[in-house]
Protein backbone atom coordinates (compact mmCIF):
# COMPACT_ATOMS: atom_id res chain seq x y z
CA UNK A 1 0.00 0.00 0.00
CA UNK A 2 1.35 3.41 -0.99
CA UNK A 3 1.62 6.11 1.70
CA UNK A 4 -0.83 8.99 1.43
CA UNK A 5 0.93 12.12 0.14
CA UNK A 6 1.39 14.82 2.79
CA UNK A 7 -0.25 17.45 0.59
CA UNK A 8 -3.37 15.29 0.45
CA UNK A 9 -3.50 15.06 4.24
CA UNK A 10 -3.20 18.85 4.56
CA UNK A 11 -5.93 19.30 1.95
CA UNK A 12 -8.24 17.18 4.08
CA UNK A 13 -7.30 18.87 7.38
CA UNK A 14 -7.37 22.48 6.15
CA UNK A 15 -11.19 22.80 6.16
CA UNK A 16 -11.24 21.41 9.70
CA UNK A 17 -8.71 23.97 10.90
CA UNK A 18 -10.59 26.78 9.18
CA UNK A 19 -13.80 25.92 10.98
CA UNK A 20 -12.25 25.69 14.44
CA UNK A 21 -12.62 29.33 15.46
CA UNK A 22 -16.26 29.40 14.42
CA UNK A 23 -16.88 26.24 16.42
CA UNK A 24 -15.10 27.54 19.51
CA UNK A 25 -16.49 31.08 19.44
CA UNK A 26 -20.06 29.80 19.88
CA UNK A 27 -19.34 29.66 23.62
CA UNK A 28 -18.70 33.44 23.55
CA UNK A 29 -21.54 34.98 21.50
CA UNK A 30 -20.36 38.61 21.94
CA UNK A 31 -17.16 37.89 20.00
CA UNK A 32 -16.36 37.27 16.34
CA UNK A 33 -13.40 35.50 14.75
CA UNK A 34 -10.73 37.71 13.21
CA UNK A 35 -9.13 34.69 11.52
CA UNK A 36 -10.68 31.27 11.22
CA UNK A 37 -7.41 29.37 11.51
CA UNK A 38 -5.55 29.30 14.82
CA UNK A 39 -2.56 31.61 15.20
CA UNK A 40 -1.00 29.37 17.82
CA UNK A 41 -1.20 25.71 18.72
CA UNK A 42 0.57 24.13 21.62
CA UNK A 43 0.42 21.02 23.72
CA UNK A 44 -2.04 22.62 26.11
CA UNK A 45 -4.16 24.86 23.92
CA UNK A 46 -5.05 26.62 20.71
CA UNK A 47 -5.15 30.39 20.20
CA UNK A 48 -7.39 32.44 17.91
CA UNK A 49 -7.63 36.19 17.36
CA UNK A 50 -11.15 37.38 18.15
CA UNK A 51 -12.92 40.74 18.25
CA UNK A 52 -15.61 42.44 20.30
CA UNK A 53 -16.82 45.97 19.64
CA UNK A 54 -13.86 46.76 17.39
CA UNK A 55 -11.22 45.62 19.89
CA UNK A 56 -9.07 42.53 19.32
CA UNK A 57 -8.51 39.84 21.93
CA UNK A 58 -6.98 36.40 22.00
CA UNK A 59 -9.07 33.31 22.62
CA UNK A 60 -7.09 30.48 24.19
CA UNK A 61 -8.93 27.15 24.24
CA UNK A 62 -7.62 24.46 26.57
CA UNK A 63 -8.73 20.92 27.32
CA UNK A 64 -9.65 20.49 30.95
CA UNK A 65 -7.17 17.62 31.21
CA UNK A 66 -4.34 20.12 30.82
CA UNK A 67 -2.98 22.43 33.49
CA UNK A 68 -5.87 24.82 32.88
CA UNK A 69 -6.62 25.40 36.57
CA UNK A 70 -3.10 26.55 37.30
CA UNK A 71 -3.01 29.03 34.42
CA UNK A 72 -6.47 30.39 35.24
CA UNK A 73 -5.47 30.88 38.88
CA UNK A 74 -2.24 32.64 37.87
CA UNK A 75 -4.02 34.95 35.43
CA UNK A 76 -6.55 35.87 38.12
CA UNK A 77 -3.70 36.60 40.57
CA UNK A 78 -1.98 38.79 37.97
CA UNK A 79 -4.97 40.94 37.07
CA UNK A 80 -3.91 44.53 36.43
CA UNK A 81 -0.17 43.75 36.44
CA UNK A 82 1.62 45.86 33.84
CA UNK A 83 3.38 43.97 31.05
CA UNK A 84 1.51 40.72 31.77
CA UNK A 85 -1.26 39.31 29.58
CA UNK A 86 -4.65 40.22 31.04
CA UNK A 87 -7.56 37.85 31.54
CA UNK A 88 -10.69 39.53 30.18
CA UNK A 89 -13.10 36.69 30.89
CA UNK A 90 -13.35 32.93 30.86
CA UNK A 91 -15.93 30.24 30.18
CA UNK A 92 -15.65 26.66 31.35
CA UNK A 93 -17.57 23.80 29.76
CA UNK A 94 -17.52 20.14 30.68
CA UNK A 95 -14.40 19.52 28.58
CA UNK A 96 -12.78 22.89 27.76
CA UNK A 97 -11.71 26.21 29.19
CA UNK A 98 -12.07 29.31 27.04
CA UNK A 99 -9.81 32.18 28.10
CA UNK A 100 -10.33 35.60 26.55
CA UNK A 101 -7.02 37.43 26.92
CA UNK A 102 -5.60 40.81 25.99
CA UNK A 103 -4.08 40.79 22.51
CA UNK A 104 -0.54 41.89 21.66
CA UNK A 105 -0.82 42.89 18.03
CA UNK A 106 2.88 42.81 17.13
CA UNK A 107 3.38 39.14 17.96
CA UNK A 108 6.25 37.24 19.53
CA UNK A 109 9.41 39.07 20.58
CA UNK A 110 11.68 37.20 18.15
CA UNK A 111 9.51 38.05 15.16
CA UNK A 112 9.18 41.66 16.34
CA UNK A 113 12.96 41.93 16.51
CA UNK A 114 13.27 40.65 12.93
CA UNK A 115 10.47 42.79 11.48
CA UNK A 116 11.06 46.07 13.29
CA UNK A 117 13.88 48.57 13.65
CA UNK A 118 12.67 49.39 17.17
CA UNK A 119 15.76 47.89 18.79
CA UNK A 120 18.14 49.90 16.60
CA UNK A 121 17.83 52.68 19.20
CA UNK A 122 19.65 51.93 22.48
CA UNK A 123 17.09 53.91 24.48
CA UNK A 124 14.33 51.67 23.14
CA UNK A 125 16.29 48.59 24.21
CA UNK A 126 16.71 49.91 27.76
CA UNK A 127 13.07 51.00 27.95
CA UNK A 128 11.76 47.65 26.68
CA UNK A 129 13.80 45.57 29.10
CA UNK A 130 13.05 47.86 32.06
CA UNK A 131 9.36 47.25 31.36
CA UNK A 132 9.95 43.52 31.08
CA UNK A 133 11.80 43.59 34.42
CA UNK A 134 8.93 45.55 36.00
CA UNK A 135 6.49 42.85 34.90
CA UNK A 136 8.72 40.05 36.20
CA UNK A 137 9.33 41.84 39.50
CA UNK A 138 5.58 42.18 40.06
CA UNK A 139 4.99 38.52 39.17
CA UNK A 140 7.62 37.53 41.73
CA UNK A 141 6.22 39.95 44.35
CA UNK A 142 2.90 38.13 43.98
CA UNK A 143 4.67 34.85 44.74
CA UNK A 144 4.73 33.39 41.23
CA UNK A 145 7.59 32.09 39.09
CA UNK A 146 6.86 31.94 35.36
CA UNK A 147 9.11 28.87 34.85
CA UNK A 148 9.08 29.07 31.04
CA UNK A 149 10.27 32.56 30.15
CA UNK A 150 11.62 32.65 26.59
CA UNK A 151 11.20 34.83 23.50
CA UNK A 152 8.08 32.88 22.42
CA UNK A 153 6.41 33.75 25.74
CA UNK A 154 7.01 37.47 25.39
CA UNK A 155 4.81 39.27 22.90
CA UNK A 156 4.74 42.92 21.92
CA UNK A 157 1.65 45.13 22.07
CA UNK A 158 0.69 47.97 19.75
CA UNK A 159 2.67 50.46 21.88
CA UNK A 160 5.92 48.42 21.64
CA UNK A 161 5.55 47.17 25.22
CA UNK A 162 6.52 43.63 26.26
CA UNK A 163 3.71 41.37 27.45
CA UNK A 164 4.52 38.16 29.33
CA UNK A 165 2.25 35.27 28.35
CA UNK A 166 1.75 31.53 28.91
CA UNK A 167 1.52 30.78 32.62
CA UNK A 168 0.46 27.15 32.30
CA UNK A 169 3.63 25.74 33.90
CA UNK A 170 4.19 28.58 36.34
CA UNK A 171 4.54 27.81 40.04
CA UNK A 172 4.03 29.41 43.41
CA UNK A 173 7.42 30.36 44.83
CA UNK A 174 6.90 28.19 47.93
CA UNK A 175 6.06 25.16 45.77
CA UNK A 176 9.55 25.11 44.23
CA UNK A 177 11.29 23.84 47.35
Amino acid sequence: MKPIPTIFIFALLAPLALSLCRNEIRKLPDYTCVKEAPIGMGARGTAYPINRDGKNYLLKVQDLQSTYKKELDRLEQLQDVAYVVQLIEHVKTWDKLYLVLSYASQGELGQFMEDSDYFDDIENIFSFFRKLKTGLDTIHERGIVHADLKAENIVVDEDDNPVIIDFDISARIGDLE
